[in-house]
């Protein structure tokens, strides 16, 4: 009895001896699909993962561009702006009569359109002495400070002696520092105003806002400006040494002419006078030459008796240089006549 018990109990183990092991077979499997799933899986979401930080560099990509492209429109805008205001204010001082025209013609919103809330002219005056010309934005009673310290700061004078353009972007940083804490401003340009005979003066130029920052761009554009308000200082000042010149010259001129006038009239009472001499001596030669070459004639015809013929050979030449003598007198009352318009010679 006990052995027919043990039998089934050990069939009934090793059923679930082969159970267990058919589980675990099953489950091995399982674990192994799994894990394939899960590698398989994971290589999925590695790749994902991979396209995913390559759509996030192109998007920042994308981004950047658009922000550089947006900085270079705007840069670019600004450029036009630029030129397009220095076009304007060139032809505009370029048609001064005077000085004093180039600067009326230069007014604030020129150097607004520029980008710039302050702006500074110093022109030289005819005994050397700095002078403002144009003052947009700075303190009036800190600005003999300001071009005093301009004028005297050694680097910034040197510069401008030299014909050189300064700015906040490409300035040493002496100068830098030195230009801004003179004009207290954050951004700013200083420009020589030159003419062939040299330095006249200077533009300076700036923005107090830190972000507003100077580019090479705006530094070319204030130095071309600088150029023409000196080319333009330049020509009116060559038109109002022509303008007085010409007046200095009709005035010559005038002179002269009332000088020449003067001078015809007197030669025209000389010729007067000169003619009614002429005709007063030819009257006063006539008459006694008449009477010597009638007496002449007399004496030859011998109505008072004869004569040797020695003496007729000289009364014949009395009597043939009285006839020279006439023609010569009445050529020269016809002259007289001729010269005072009482004969005409046609």
């Amino acid at each position: 009895m006990p052995d027919m018990i043990t039998i089934p109990v050990f069939i009934i183990a090793l059923l679930l001896l082969a159970l267990l092991v058919y589980y675990f077979i099953t489950l091995t499997y399982s674990l192994k699909d799994r894990e394939e799933k899960i590698i398989e899986l994971q290589s999925s979401y590695d790749q994902m993962q991979r396209s995913f930080n390559e759509l996030d560099e192109q998007a920042k990509l994308i981004v950047k561009t658009d922000l550089e492209l947006n900085k270079a429109q705007e840069e670019l805008d600004k450029r036009l702006n630029g030129l397009n205001a220095l076009q304007r204010t060139s032809r505009n001082i370029s048609q001064a009569m005077n000085e004093e025209q180039v600067f009326e013609k230069l007014n604030s919103a020129t150097f607004e359109d520029l980008g710039y809330s302050k702006t500074l002219i110093v022109i030289n005056d005819e005994h050397k002495h700095p002078r403002a010309r144009m003052n947009l934005g700075f303190d009036g009673q800190k600005l003999p400070r300001i071009i005093d310290a301009l004028m005297h700061e050694n680097t910034l004078k040197s510069a401008l002696d030299e014909g050189l353009t300064l700015s906040s972007m490409n300035a040493s940083r002496k100068a830098k520092e030195s230009m801004q804490q003179i004009l207290e401003l954050d951004n700013c340009i200083l420009a020589p105003i030159v003419t062939q005979t040299g330095t006249l003066g200077f533009l300076c130029v700036g923005n107090r806002q830190a972000g507003l920052n100077i580019t090479q761009a705006d530094e070319e554009l204030i130095s071309i400006l600088a150029g023409q308000i000196g080319q333009s200082i330049e020509n009116t000042q060559l038109f109002d040494k022509v303008f007085r010149s010409s007046q200095e010259l009709e005035v010559k001129v005038k002179e002269r002419t009332k000088q020449l006038a003067s001078a015809l009239s007197q030669v025209e009472e000389i010729n007067r006078k000169k003619t009614e001499f002429i005709s007063a001596v030819s009257h006063e030669l006539r008459t006694p030459l008449t009477s010597i070459k009638g007496y002449a004639a007399i004496l030859l015809a011998g109505k008072i008796g004869d004569i040797p013929t020695a003496v007729k050979e000289r009364l014949a030449k009395i009597n043939l240089h009285s006839d020279n003598l006439v023609n010569l007198i009445n050529n020269l009352l016809d002259i007289a006549r001729i010269e005072s318009g009482r004969v005409d010679m046609t």
